[in-house]
């Protein structure tokens, strides 16, 4: 591991690895990121504080939550509307850990879940916790025939580290292709942003009485890490009235978590 985070710090290739530390890195900039200093966990493992150390910097986040399904159209009229987007994960910037031990065995937690940072031993304690979902928060899914609206942009507070401009929101999805009316699904919400990259764009809403898929399609996915998954458009209703189409899936699972471990 440590030949690849060596090569991430210090180099700007854009590998996917290279793309997160990057990230981290250009707002790391108290000072340098040291290759023999720092440590990356994107899944399950065991921190071992080195010797001589005994405080740690936490950058992070949790994954994001999927978007949500369109809703079907109902006989008649009118569309379905359009499902919430994902909310992004939460985020955690150069949050201190102080008053470790050289040699503590601290398990981390990430992935498709929360990130968590805690002790194993010599006593079982655990110090940041980001939760799954627990971020910005994504964009309310349009009614019939309407847009929906954009996921918030991503970032850290003050209470977990210091302030951090994540990933923008996703885009809203339009609503069914050809017109506004009520027999029109709604577009579906944008994905909250997460650490870094963009949240899932709104799947566009089924077509209404003028002929056309009546079925909403399904919201994107997003790119980066934390970032929530776009909702999924309305279904509308086919020309007949009676016929209506099926609201859209929600975005894949949103984006996954990670952690980043710095000392000095």
């Amino acid at each position: 591991m440590w030949p690849i985070i060596k090569k991430a710090v210090n180099s700007d290739l854009s590998t996917p690895l290279n793309i997160l530390i990057n990230a981290v890195k250009a707002k790391t900039d108290l000072i340098p990121l040291l290759a023999d200093k720092c440590e990356l966990f994107l899944e399950n493992g065991i921190f071992v504080v080195p010797a001589g150390v005994y405080a740690v910097y936490l950058t992070g986040c949790a994954a994001g939550n999927a978007g949500a399904s369109g809703s079907p159209g109902s006989p008649g009229g009118p569309g379905g509307a359009g499902g919430a987007g994902g909310a992004g994960g939460e985020i955690a910037f150069d949050f201190l850990i102080p008053n470790l031990t050289p040699g503590q065995s601290i398990a981390v937690t990430t992935g498709t879940g929360n990130t968590v940072f805690g002790s194993l031993s010599p006593i079982v304690q655990t110090y940041l916790t980001l939760t799954k979902g627990g971020g910005a928060p994504g964009g309310a899914g349009g009614s019939a025939g309407k847009a929906g609206a954009p996921g918030s942009t991503g970032g850290g507070s003050l209470t977990k580290g210091t302030l951090y401009n994540g990933g923008a929101g996703g885009a809203g999805g339009s609503p069914g292709p050809g017109g506004f009316g009520s027999y029109y699904g709604g577009g579906g919400g944008g994905g909250g942003g997460g650490f870094f990259g963009i949240g899932g764009k709104g799947g566009q809403g089924g077509k209404g009485t003028f002929g056309g898929n009546p079925d909403g399609s399904n919201g994107d996915i997003g790119a980066g890490y934390g970032f929530g998954g776009g909702g999924g458009g309305g279904g509308g209703v086919a020309g007949d009235g009676d016929s209506p189409g099926p609201g859209g899936a929600g975005g894949s699972p949103g984006g996954p978590g990670f952690l980043f471990v710095r000392w000095l």
